[in-house]
């Protein structure tokens, strides 16, 4: 039976119905294919022109322009008709007509990464770091957080004591925990090839390459440099602030070829949070916050089985604001992500587990689904910002 709204709340007490979820958190019309993620991260690449409209609506913003033409454009380079099926005319077009309002409006179209100036190799009596065999821990008073040189300097451990004693993030080795049989890591990208969804990831490069450095500000610096065999090119940049307790990953990507591009993928310690109180916020398209409690399992890096082709996940947040939190009632983690950067939308896999829980969450630069052309990446550039709070 066909029914509207109105009959929807003619037939119940309450009057407030909540149609989203955090496993469904975007509600998207006729098949499970049609999720969020098609005109956010597939199609021919519809991450850098998000990205590029981010870029643009900032500045129109921030530079105060007024001119409808030019909000008329933004309208244009934002709709579904260039994230889809679009042809090759069509595409093109609108490239050339985004990169000469780019060059009108004096808006730098790439990003040139310059936030190393001013660091310095580390001294090596330096007092709040230290090595501890495969191991880099940074550490003062209130906080400690241990690096992996032998997993491409993924997080071992996250602890901020004013928060907890506890490590709120890091890694989750095989044994820990019964029902989990493998490692789960922090801080590292999961990138499958166009075609024969090879896997590539930081997580096989070994200690070698490693930049230790500090600046004037006391701020530390990782930095890591790999060469993959099919060409792919990684520069890592991890910044440490002790003093704001915060924590700051660079992914800077080139010669890539991604059907499926995952960063970051942060692994909950479960023996931190309450899993009756775990919740997510963060905007959906609207000022306000959007929470959603997590008491289900869902994985929104989940496949979709299509008869026309695969659908590499199908929901996920889309962080208009660009900024994801993750918490109980007593503490949470807030996450955020430059747009102007890369627009990526944040993807959550939790799990019930008989006396604990598992939780991830993972950022994506890319997904796969009938949309997907067959195109090669000039490049990437990503950061996630990282922080705990007391609530």
């Amino acid at each position: 039976k066909l029914c509207n709204f109105k009959d929807i709340l003619s037939s119940v007490k309450r009057k407030k119905i909540i149609f989203s979820s955090a496993e469904v958190p975007i509600i998207v019309k006729k098949q499970p294919k049609y999720n969020i993620n098609r005109w956010a991260l597939c199609g021919r690449d519809n991450l850098y022109i998000n990205t590029i409209c981010w870029k643009l609506y900032n500045a129109l913003k921030r530079k105060k322009i007024n001119n409808d033409k030019y909000w008329l454009l933004l309208c244009y380079f934002w709709s579904s008709d260039l994230r889809t099926h679009t042809t090759n005319k069509k595409w093109h077009a609108a490239i050339y007509k985004i990169n000469s309002t780019l060059k009108k409006l004096k808006i730098k179209k790439k990003y040139i990464f310059t936030k190393f100036k001013g660091f310095k190799k580390i001294k090596k009596n330096d007092p709040f770091f230290k090595y501890e065999g495969n191991y880099i821990k940074f550490f003062n008073k209130n906080l400690e957080i241990k690096f992996n040189m032998k997993k491409g300097l993924t997080l071992d451990s996250f602890v901020d004591k004013a928060v907890s004693d506890k490590s709120l993030f890091g890694t989750i080795y095989q044994g820990q925990i019964d029902e989990l049989d493998s490692d789960y890591y922090s801080g590292h990208f999961d990138l499958f090839r166009k075609g024969d969804l090879t896997k590539i990831t930081d997580l096989i490069i070994m200690k070698d390459n490693i930049n230790i450095l500090k600046n004037h500000q006391n701020i530390y610096l990782l930095h890591l440099k790999h060469h993959f065999k099919n060409g792919e090119i990684l520069n890592k940049y991890i910044f440490i602030n002790k003093k704001k307790k915060e924590l700051e990953i660079y992914f800077d990507l080139k010669r890539i070829n991604p059907s499926i591009l995952r960063l970051y993928n942060i692994t909950i310690n479960p023996s931190a949070f309450n899993k009756e109180k775990l919740f997510i916020k963060t905007n959906n398209g609207g000022e306000q916050y959007e929470k959603f409690i997590i008491n289900k399992d869902f994985n929104h890096g989940k496949i979709v089985q299509d008869v026309s082709r695969f659908t590499s996940s199908n929901n996920g947040f889309p962080m208009t604001k660009g900024a994801l939190i993750l918490g109980d009632t007593k503490k949470s983690l807030h996450f955020e992500s430059n747009k102007n950067l890369s627009s990526l939308v944040a993807m959550i896999n939790f799990r019930k587990l008989k006396s604990d829980f598992f939780l991830r969450t993972y950022f994506s630069a890319q997904e796969s689904d009938d949309t997907t052309a067959n195109y090669k990446k000039d490049g990437l550039i990503a950061n996630l910002k990282i922080k705990a709070y007391k609530n």
